[in-house]
């Protein structure tokens, strides 16, 4: 501990105060009871160009951090993205229809 002369004020009347009297005291770190996330992400195509652009804002730790993005890619960037992701709604909704599956009637082969 350094040592310091710090100024009291006591019953209206000031007094040095020693440097024993103080005892500095560093703040805990504990885990905050608030924390968020927020990310936005734009992709289109104009042009034959694809446009990027991504935000993210995050507060952590008591910090608060915000980071920005903005790119260009070739046209079929686009074109694979918007393709990629029709797929993969479509794989998650045929997950999400297979229980039930049960109800709808056994299919019959077509040669009957």
């Amino acid at each position: 501990m350094s040592n310091r002369s710090i100024i009291v004020k006591s019953d209206t009347a000031l007094r040095e105060a020693e440097a024993q009297e103080w005892e500095v005291v560093e703040p805990t770190r504990t885990a905050p009871f608030t924390t968020f996330a927020y990310s936005i992400t734009e992709i289109s195509s104009f042009g034959g160009r694809t446009r990027v652009k991504s935000s993210t804002t995050r507060l952590t730790d008591g910090k608060l951090v915000s980071e920005k993005f903005d790119g260009e890619l070739d046209g079929s960037a686009y074109e694979r993205m918007a393709m990629q992701a029709s797929e993969q709604f479509a794989s998650q909704l045929r997950l999400l229809m297979l229980p039930f599956s049960w109800l709808l009637p056994r299919s019959r082969d077509r040669d009957e």
